[in-house]
């Protein structure tokens, strides 16, 4: 059944409107960086719009599983653009780029019922807000909250705890001692402020700035499932954010809001190996991208290869 979705999903996002209808449930809800999409029709029109301004992308499925039961879907693809048409109100830039681009998906009935999308690259966000000018919608997560957490928050017993919950509540809690025990020595963190971040002690690092840049930053879990061999994990995050503190130097903005997050994990030996951050959101990217001008990895290449469809 995966292998068949994989194919239309190909196909529907290349203009495919059969595929389309056969990938994606009617009531479908899609929820991307430019707000939530409510149904197949409109999500026709949103895909309408992409391919007049982005024609003819490249794209590569790089990431695919499922859980156990099969109502569960991660995906990664790999998207190769350029803006070369009048697509959502704009003229053509030229600009050329790259999205990593994941996907969670609830599946019922062979379709696609609800996909949350993020970006773990920013050289689309870059064309969005600064090219385009476009305002930053809040996306809200369709799922409530399971568990949050805040700097000071109690660390939680690991034995009785999914390591999603576990992950969650040292980040909220700003408990790096037991951040670091979920953690591969030389893990690799994809984010789209870095390409990747190599060994715990940078990721440590850029941890350290969330909250420094963030006091009281809230980190709420909405969603998580495993591969059906369990050593793949998928969740959601949502963070509750106030710039109130620098951010690498960069000074405070001002800016509170609230953002998705979805992490793509491969373990090894039960830690963290592997952890790539799809952004659900444009609100902290503005501060990154708009407010502060920071260098991000451009023409990135997948840290997988692309798999066959």
């Amino acid at each position: 059944m995966l292998d068949r979705l994989l194919t239309l999903l190909q196909r529907a996002w290349r203009g495919d409107k059969q595929a389309l209808a056969s990938a994606y449930a009617e009531s479908v809800q899609v929820y991307g960086i430019l707000g939530q999409i409510k149904g197949r029709e409109h999500l026709a029109h949103f895909l309408q719009e992409c391919l007049q301004a982005f024609p003819d992308p490249q794209i590569s499925l790089h990431e695919a599983f499922a859980d156990a039961s099969g109502s569960r879907v991660a995906l990664r693809h790999h998207i190769v653009w350029q803006n070369l048409g009048t697509g959502f109100g704009r003229a053509p830039s030229n600009q050329r780029g790259v999205l990593s681009l994941t996907s969670m998906l609830k599946i019922q009935g062979g379709q696609i019922t609800e996909q949350v999308l993020g970006f773990s690259t920013f050289d689309l966000p870059h064309l969005l807000l600064l090219d385009w000018g476009l305002a930053v919608p809040e996306v809200r997560d369709p799922t409530p909250e399971l568990l949050g957490a805040v700097p000071g928050d109690p660390a939680v017993n690991p034995a009785d705890r999914a390591l999603a919950e576990r992950f969650v509540r040292a980040f909220g809690a700003r408990d790096l001692a037991a951040l670091e025990t979920l953690y591969d020595p030389d893990v690799e963190l994809y984010t789209p402020l870095g390409w990747p971040l190599r060994g715990w002690n940078t990721v440590r690092n850029f941890v350290e700035q969330f909250h420094i840049a963030n006091p009281g930053l809230r980190v709420g879990l909405h969603d998580y499932f495993a591969s059906a061999d369990g050593q793949k994990l998928c969740w959601r995050i949502r963070l509750h954010f106030h710039n109130t503190g620098t951010f690498y130097g960069n000074p405070p903005t001002g800016d509170q809001g609230k953002m998705m997050e979805s992490h793509f994990i491969l373990l090894k030996e039960g830690k963290i190996r592997r952890q790539i951050v799809g952004d659900g959101g444009l609100q902290l990217p503005k501060g990154e991208l708009v407010d502060w001008k920071m260098a991000f990895p451009r023409q990135v290449t997948d840290p997988d290869p692309a798999l066959p469809i």
